[in-house]
């Protein structure tokens, strides 16, 4: 519904309801951190280069070809963050834990007609995947990786949409510059762009890949060595899959995984839902959805993310 055609009192609702979605985001965030909770792994690294104005050659044991950081744009914002309040090192670390949680967590927010229904989301995935949640306060830059990939998937239907989605694929390429240059992973963003291909959403997969390679080459050239920054990042992930290293030797990421079982009872829960309440349509009166009351349609299956 439009919020301009919104009676007073319905616009009243929805603001009131739209605070009290930011403010559980925050406290919850705030919570975390008020209960003593510190990353354990790399977000403690990050915080002792920007502190120490060390090279990574004096903090950790590195391979002589990584020449270059791989995070500069994470830690210019540390860095930044920190000049400017003289905060110290717990502080410093809070904030990555907070700034980074709230970057992936708001958007969404204001993205859905209902902002509770992200909320509800994220509560249910801290019931039934408690670890997909738990990654969010991990205080690392693959995070802006992270709220990336749901930036792509909000974006791609409207592109597909649109005759000139300009300002989308701007901001799909802005996004994606920094994601490339805070966190610096940036051969992981063709996995979404296979997947539309997968789908043969070819000319949405066309525009989003021109969009995000301008994106990858702006946010390397934000590094100072556009070149050996991407050559790095590439060599660094083939030497880290190139050896024959037994799993248990492996760090946590790389190691075999079995899957959340419990995700199949989700989406089943989903389904008998969906088959119980939702309306009649056609696939031919311009909706997204067909279903018919008591009836199965394949769109419960074909129609997700990158669905007809």
């Amino acid at each position: 519904m439009n919020q301009s055609r919104l009676s007073p009192q319905h616009q009243l609702i929805r603001s009131v309801v739209l605070l009290m979605c930011l403010s559980t985001l925050l406290i919850t965030c705030l919570r975390v951190i008020g209960h003593g909770f510190f990353p354990i792994d790399d977000a403690l690294r990050h915080v002792a280069k920007v502190l120490s104005g060390k090279s990574w050659a004096d903090i950790l044991i590195i391979r002589p070809e990584i020449t270059m950081d791989s995070h500069p744009g994470w830690h210019i914002i540390l860095s930044a963050f920190q000049t400017l309040t003289k905060c110290d090192k717990t502080v410093l670390l809070n904030f990555s834990v907070m700034f980074l949680f709230l970057v992936f967590t708001v958007p969404p927010v204001f993205y859905f007609r209902r902002g509770e229904a992200w909320i509800a989301s994220i509560s249910l995935s801290a019931v039934f995947f408690f670890g997909s949640i738990y990654r969010l306060f991990y205080g690392r830059p693959y995070i802006i990786s992270m709220a990336l990939i749901l930036l792509f998937c909000f974006l791609w239907d409207k592109i597909r949409d649109k005759n000139k989605p300009w300002n989308e694929l701007i901001a799909l390429s802005a996004m994606t510059a920094l994601a490339t240059w805070i966190h610096g992973a940036w051969y992981l963003l063709a996995l979404p762009l296979v997947a539309l291909a997968l789908a043969r959403h070819w000319r949405v997969f066309g525009l989003m890949s021109g969009a995000m390679f301008l994106g990858v080459l702006c946010g390397a050239m934000l590094t100072g060595s556009p070149l050996v920054f991407l050559h790095q990042m590439i060599f660094h992930a083939l030497e880290a899959f190139g050896k024959n290293d037994f799993a248990r030797q492996l760090v946590g990421e790389f190691q075999p995984f079995a899957g959340e079982a419990l995700v199949f009872f989700v989406i089943g829960g989903f389904l008998l839902w969906r088959k119980a309440h939702t309306s009649s349509g056609s696939p031919g009166n311009g909706t997204s959805c067909c279903y018919r009351r008591g009836q199965w349609s394949r769109v419960h299956f074909g129609g997700q993310v990158f669905g007809p």
